[in-house]
């Protein structure tokens, strides 16, 4: 194990036209940044909020909604204003107001413990400010702060000469766990560093550009490096990097692939990868359809096999059919931020089943059920008899049903 480096007790980017960071006086103990993201160590600083942007491009996705992001990069409006317009989304949009009232706890939790953590910057393209590369949150916290008082127009900053990506994914690690998407979004970044392929400095995208930077990994190598191979050794990195085996990263990847405004839903409402998963395997034109289906409906992974297989199967018809009863026959699902089960009675379900078992078998038979029953009797001749008479039973059952109405 090496030695850590002793740490000068000033910052050694001062100097290099910085716009007035400020030691931390003794009570706050200056931090070493190690590891291979990490090669020189410095002290922690202080920064003025408002020389400090937030990076466009991390795993979170960012702590406001993009279309604000984008509006404080261009310059159009700061970031008092940028949290106005926040806010105002939170009266109508309840994933939003989630997001806000866990910054508003975070703010308080800073107000009476202070900062424990500094956040991590990098020097902006253009050198006239900086670039937020981890801690989001907290510097929005700050920016909260310093709305209701005094002395909160600064934040403890760590400063890197370049953008470092591996640094952002180490500290994802160790705070909030991450959604799907934002895993996803995470192992793309990993992928694409290895390969030197960043980012585009300016924020001023659409939503389709944001994504398809992201999308690049799962180009083909040839067009995405023009060479025939991948790098060797580039998957045992990444999986050391992520701690994920090749099959969970191209899991992973491969959300990457579904509609932007399905990733921006899932995302904000923490979709699992077991659905997603589930999701991506369906029909482009049914995908973002299905995530919206899996918040409102709080549909189950296993129900939305059953979806996609009516559809394979049965066609849109009988596809909105089974929709409907999910919608129909359950309570409307108000999101909360926890996901609840609602487990159908066993009768409603075997109904349900034996209703699209009538209605697919009748389709393919047109009527005549000869081969059907010539294939039951074949197949388990010892059971056919038993089988007839459930049907006869069910038969029966249906009839009374139907005169006693």
């Amino acid at each position: 194990m090496s030695k850590k480096k002793h740490l000068p007790d000033f910052d050694p980017f001062v100097g290099e036209g910085d716009p007035s960071p400020i030691p931390i006086d003794g009570a706050h103990a200056p931090m070493s940044v190690t590891g291979t993201d990490a090669p020189e160590a410095t002290v922690v600083s202080e920064y003025k909020l408002e020389n400090i942007i937030p990076d466009f491009f991390q795993s979170r996705g960012g702590v406001l909604p993009r279309h604000i992001t984008v509006k404080l990069g261009e310059g159009e409006i700061d970031q008092r204003k940028a949290l106005a317009d926040w806010r105002k989304l939170t009266t109508k949009d309840e994933a939003q107001k989630r997001r806000y009232d866990e910054l508003v706890r975070l703010k308080e939790s800073i107000r009476q413990n202070g900062l424990i953590n500094p956040v991590h910057i990098s020097r902006s393209a253009d050198q006239d400010g900086f670039v937020l590369l981890c801690g989001e949150r907290r510097y929005w916290a700050h920016w909260l702060l310093n709305e209701e008082m005094e002395g909160y127009d600064r934040i403890p900053a760590i400063l890197h000469r370049d953008a470092l990506r591996f640094l952002q994914i180490a500290e994802n690690e160790d705070v909030e766990p991450l959604s799907t998407v934002s895993r996803a979004r995470q192992t793309a970044l990993a992928y694409l560093e290895l390969l030197e392929i960043r980012p585009p400095v300016n924020a001023t995208i659409s939503d389709s550009e944001y994504w398809n930077f992201y999308r690049q990994a799962l180009k083909p190598t040839e067009e995405l490096l023009g060479v025939k191979y991948r790098p060797r050794g580039l998957w045992k990195e990444l999986g050391e990097r992520l701690s994920l085996d090749r099959r969970s990263i191209i899991r992973l990847l491969n959300i990457l692939a579904l509609p932007e405004e399905g990733l921006e839903l899932a995302d904000l409402w923490n979709v699992g990868q077991r659905h997603l998963d589930v999701i991506v395997n369906a029909p482009q034109e049914y995908q973002e359809e299905l995530i919206e289906a899996t918040i409102s409906l709080q549909l189950s992974s296993s129900d939305l096999v059953e979806l996609i297989k009516v559809l394979n199967e049965f066609g849109e018809e009988e596809y909105r059919r089974a929709l409907r009863y999910f919608r129909d026959e359950r309570d409307t699902y108000k999101p909360t931020g926890k996901r609840r089960r609602t487990q159908r009675p066993p009768d409603e379900r075997f109904s349900v089943k034996i209703i699209q078992l009538a209605e697919g078998v009748t389709k393919y038979t047109k009527g005549d059920y000869t081969k059907i029953a010539k294939l039951i009797v074949g197949n388990r001749p010892e059971q056919a008899a038993d089988y007839a008479k459930v049907l006869n039973a069910i038969a029966r059952a249906v009839r009374s049903e139907l005169q006693s109405k």
